[in-house]
């Protein structure tokens, strides 16, 4: 048995994105690992269930062998076999983050022998990970440029703490090597789409908040020809007795193929009301100037990001990488900062392909361009 590449999973970020980076790279290329100190920097470390579930799905699809899985556990191995495709089925009794096991499932599911079809559920919208908005139409806007076939449907919304979430995808096989592509002009934005989406009576109310908070800050953008369009929706695809919470999802698309998004998640106050404290509970209107601050902060990031012509904001960026990785040819994409993230991609990923990536500094500094020359993987 050939002997596995080590990956730390203490280094820099030390969280479950090298885990999940790990295992994906893993199937892909067909080469054994060993992760080592899982999620070393976090309060819990170990596999919690989202990672657990995680690993085993991308083992089920490539009928690799998982050894050392389970809760808590700091150290896996896997030995990967042949990618299969087919239909598999994951439903966690959690609000783990369906977004986070797509990010390990996507990638190897496109390198399978046949057409992948996933029904995922748990949580769709929680803290410490994406909204699935933001999964489906910002990652899958720049999966397309990539020349990847998938469509990702959200059937129900999974809160904090029940989930219930569920989540389809279809992906189709490649036939070809992922393509390169060159994202560095963004051009010009015309609008910015403000989704408020709540769930329950108190929330409806509370939406109104966040309303006036993102509009408040994103004014300043309709002098340079940027309108505001803001849509409240009330949700109710989640299952009986889930949280009262309210979503904000602000997103924007440039003439030249650039797509930015933020998001914040606003829980009803009274969801954390212990049954022994005497205290009036606190509400939405309690909270209201703190939830118009929190929602101009998000909507300031927005503007920051069109101002700057950023094309790739800072929870894309390392998202991107290991498409980039993969692709045949040299791929490079603007970006404000570095983040930590995505230099612990960067680690992770040169460790398991060789694929050189690098962080090109321009305009002083302030922006940078990933620029990785891909290593052209054939598909099955």
């Amino acid at each position: 048995m050939e002997t596995p590449i080590v990956v730390d999973g203490s280094f820099l970020e030390g969280g479950g994105q090298i885990l999940r980076l790990s295992i994906s790279y893993s199937a892909i290329l067909g080469i054994p690992i060993r992760v080592i100190n899982i999620r070393a920097n976090r309060p819990k470390p170990g596999l919690a269930a989202q990672h657990l579930n995680g690993v085993k799905l991308v083992a089920d699809l490539c009928e690799g062998d998982l050894k050392g899985a389970y809760l808590g556990s700091t150290e896996v191995e896997f030995y990967p076999k042949s990618i299969k495709g087919g239909s598999f089925k994951v439903h966690l009794t959690t609000a783990g983050s369906i977004g986070l096991m797509l990010q390990s499932a996507l990638p190897v599911s496109i390198f399978a022998k046949n057409d992948v079809h996933l029904s995922l559920g748990g949580g769709t919208d929680c803290s410490f990970a994406p909204l699935i908005d933001y999964t489906i139409d910002v990652l899958g806007f720049y999966l397309k440029k990539f020349g990847i076939d998938v469509n990702l449907e959200l059937k129900q919304r999974g809160l904090f703490p029940k989930g219930g979430g569920r989540v389809e995808a279809q992906i189709k096989k490649l036939n070809n090597p992922l393509k390169s592509i060159i994202v560095e002009d963004a051009g010009k934005c015309s609008q910015v789409n403000a989704k408020i989406i709540y769930t329950g009576p108190d929330s409806e109310k509370g939406s109104y908040y966040v309303v006036k908070g993102v509009e408040k800050s994103l004014e300043p953008l309709k002098s340079k020809g940027v309108e505001t369009r803001t849509e409240r929706i009330r949700e109710s695809r989640i299952i009986p007795n889930s949280a009262d919470t309210i979503l904000l999802d602000l997103t924007y698309e440039t003439e030249n193929g650039v797509k930015c998004s933020t998001s914040r998640i606003f829980d009803n106050p009274r969801n954390n009301k212990r049954r022994y404290d005497r205290n009036p509970p606190e509400t939405f209107h309690s909270q209201s100037s703190k939830i118009e601050q929190t929602s101009s902060e998000a909507a300031d990031e927005i503007r920051n990001l069109i101002q700057n012509s950023i094309c790739a904001d800072s929870h894309m960026q390392d998202q991107l990488i290991i498409y980039m990785a993969l692709a045949d040819g040299t791929s490079r994409i603007l970006v404000d900062q570095i983040t930590e993230h995505t230099k612990t991609t960067q680690y992770v990923t040169h460790l398991l392909t060789k694929a050189q990536i690098n962080f090109v500094p321009v305009h002083d500094g302030t922006k940078y361009v990933i620029e990785c020359k891909g290593i052209g993987l054939k598909p099955n």
